[in-house]
C-alpha cells in the first residue's frame, strides 16, 4: 500500500509540474524596484566606507569615504596589516571592492582572501565607476609601479 502510494505521489507530482519546469528557461524573479541613484553606498555613513580599486596585476588604489583624490597605492604584501589596522580603528567599517578593466580575476580573489583573513565582515564586490575608471587613466596609476602608503 505505502508503495502504491508513493508511486502515485511521484506520478501526479511529476505531472503537475511537466507544465511548468522546462528545460532552457529561467524563473522569473520579482525584484524591488530600484530608484535612480539608490545604491548600496547611499546607505552607509560616509565615515564608514573604504573603497578599493583593484588594477593591473598588483596594483590596489583605496580611498576613505568618498573622496577619490586623497587615496593611496597599496601591493598585496602590505595591504593585510592595513585593513586590520582600519578595522580596529572603525568598527563600523564596510569596505566597497571595485575591479577596474585591467584587473584580473585572480586578483578578485586575492582581495576577497585578504577580506578573511584580516578580519572583515562587511564587504560589498560592485564594477567600477566611469569616475573611478577615469582617475585612474587620467594619472596614469594603472600605468605607474604601486607604491606602500597609508591613508
Amino acid at each position: 500500500m505505502t508503495k502504491q502510494r508513493l508511486l502515485l505521489f511521484f506520478v501526479i507530482s511529476i505531472s503537475l509540474g511537466c507544465g511548468q519546469l522546462q528545460p532552457g528557461k529561467a524563473s522569473h524573479i520579482l525584484l524591488p524596484k530600484k530608484e535612480e541613484g539608490d545604491t548600496i553606498t547611499d546607505k552607509i555613513p560616509i565615515a564608514n566606507r573604504l573603497n578599493i580599486l583593484i588594477y593591473n596585476k598588483e596594483g590596489i588604489y583605496i580611498y576613505d569615504g568618498a573622496d577619490l583624490a586623497k587615496g593611496k597605492r597599496f601591493t598585496y604584501k602590505k595591504i593585510r596589516s592595513f585593513l586590520i589596522s582600519k578595522r580596529m580603528a572603525n568598527v563600523n567599517l564596510f569596505v566597497i571592492i571595485k575591479a577596474s578593466g585591467s584587473s584580473t580575476y585572480k586578483n578578485t580573489v586575492n582581495m576577497l582572501d585578504e577580506m578573511t583573513k584580516a578580519g572583515i565582515k562587511k564587504y560589498w564586490l560592485t564594477d567600477i565607476s566611469k569616475e573611478e575608471e577615469d582617475y585612474l587613466n587620467r594619472w596614469n596609476i594603472q600605468r605607474l609601479p604601486a607604491e606602500i602608503n597609508t591613508i
